[in-house]
């Protein structure tokens, strides 16, 4: 069992500043009024902790991986299948072959230069995630919406760069800024009438198709035919210079196989077994929780699970006719629990955080939705915030307990998943409450 003094020294040193922005965005979406200079004193004290945290960060083992894979394709090899003398020493590439031609850009500077430009990349990103999403929200929800305040704003900001899913994003040189970016870019040039350049930045978002799946789903319901055609044909593009267009579908096989291998038994993606389950975010640890073993059972679980969720928020975005915020909002809560996600992905859920807490704190929000919207906004927080190996000491700690023991494993190893599927359901409580709001006094 891991304990808390074998967490590395990045976790340690993220804890400060990461506290002071947590509790910080917690107490105002809970309704506490700080004068802004004090929010402001609380913004430059985590954004100094993370200057000093990020000396610390982990050496970008997965974008190691990346730039090897883009290595292997610039000295013509096939990344999915490595030789013995391969550029490449470890694993067979996993990501799609849209990924390839990207990967092989940066792979082209030396790896550490490389890794420190995608550092300043992502960090940047992730600061702007905040901003574009309010943006796109404020011009696309229904009805008059006021602006989150500067304050509030920064705070948000550096609330996401503190969060464990970018912490872990920085430190292993994740994609998940990259892609949350070209989802919310997408979204905010889509209502700004820019459909073909929306396209262009949304096809980045396939870099991991989990993710990007359910908002082209989105996109195909509101009948976005100019934006689709332009991400597909971006997309087909980067397969196409991938390599020989003879080896694209053989390449895709190759893929799937080398993604079914690394979810066997004890393997990385393994719920089950994994060394970091813990991590993973999908309605199959609803199951581990309750003991179930059977991986055949856990699969057809999930999948159903998925179906189930995904027609009732089909129904919410079809059926009640949300405005394009609010339908982007849910779609995001589900991308979470779709197929396959880790807590690196949480970033995507920073699109109803922002939401719930432009609703918190509009004045003219109703007492009951704004309830609604407090439950939805500190749920996703937790999700942002958790560490999902804190989850598994304390439910390791507690497991000799009679009773209790098997409650937090029910509970608490699969919190994150309980977490995203209530706040589906509260943003649609929300939602229809604030179709009835009347101007109150915050």
């Amino acid at each position: 069992m891991p304990s808390l003094a074998s967490r590395s020294s990045a976790d340690i040193a993220y804890l400060v500043p990461a506290s002071v922005s947590f509790a910080f965005v917690l107490a105002r979406l809970l309704g506490w009024k700080p004068s802004r200079g004090l929010i402001w004193t609380a913004v430059a004290v985590a954004l100094l902790g993370f200057a000093v945290a990020a000396w610390t960060l982990p050496l970008g083992a997965d974008y190691l991986k990346f730039w090897n894979d883009g290595k292997a394709w610039l000295a013509g090899e096939n990344p999915y299948l490595y030789g013995d003398g391969s550029v490449n020493k470890g694993q067979s590439m996993l990501s799609p072959p849209n990924c390839v031609p990207i990967f092989g850009l940066l792979a082209l500077p030396p790896f550490e230069t490389s890794l420190r430009i995608w550092t300043v990349l992502t960090t940047l990103l992730t600061l702007l995630l905040v901003p574009v999403a309010a943006k796109f929200i404020r011009e696309n929800s229904s009805g008059d919406t006021q602006s989150i305040p500067r304050a509030d704003l920064a705070l948000l900001c550096v609330c996401a760069l503190l969060s464990m899913a970018s912490h872990f994003t920085l430190g292993l040189g994740q994609l998940t800024a990259v892609v949350a970016m070209s989802v919310f870019g997408a979204l905010y040039l889509k209502g700004r009438g820019r459909p073909l350049l929306a396209g262009l930045i949304a096809s980045l978002a396939a870099m991991k198709p989990q993710t990007a799946l359910p908002f082209m789903l989105l996109f195909l319901v509101k009948k976005d035919w100019k934006l689709l055609a332009s991400a597909t044909l971006v997309v087909v593009g980067l397969c196409l210079a991938s390599g020989p267009p003879a080896e694209l579908l053989p390449r895709l096989g190759q893929m799937l196989a080398n993604i079914r291998n690394l979810s066997k038994p004890g393997e990385m993606n393994d719920a089950l077994g994994s060394p970091h389950a813990a991590t993973i975010i999908g309605f199959d640890r609803l199951l581990i929780g309750f003991g179930v073993t059977d991986r055949s059972f856990l699969r057809m679980f999930q999948a159903a699970l998925t179906l189930l969720v995904g027609a009732f928020v089909a129904w919410q975005v079809i059926g009640r006719k949300l405005s394009d915020a609010a339908s982007a909002c849910i779609v995001a809560l589900f991308t979470m629990v779709f197929t396959y996600h880790r807590t690196t992905d949480a970033l995507i859920l920073l699109l109803p955080l922002v939401y719930c807490a432009g609703q918190i704190f509009d004045p003219a929000t109703a007492p009951r939705p704004r309830h609604w919207y407090r439950v939805t906004a500190v749920m996703v927080l937790l999700v942002l915030y958790l560490h999902p190996a804190a989850l598994q000491i304390f439910t390791d700690y507690l497991a000799h307990l009679p009773v209790i023991g098997s409650t937090a494993r029910l509970i608490l190893l699969p919190l994150p998943v309980w977490l995203v599927l209530a706040a589906i359901f509260a943003f649609c409580f929300a939602e229809r409450a604030s179709e009835e709001r009347s101007p109150v006094a915050n």
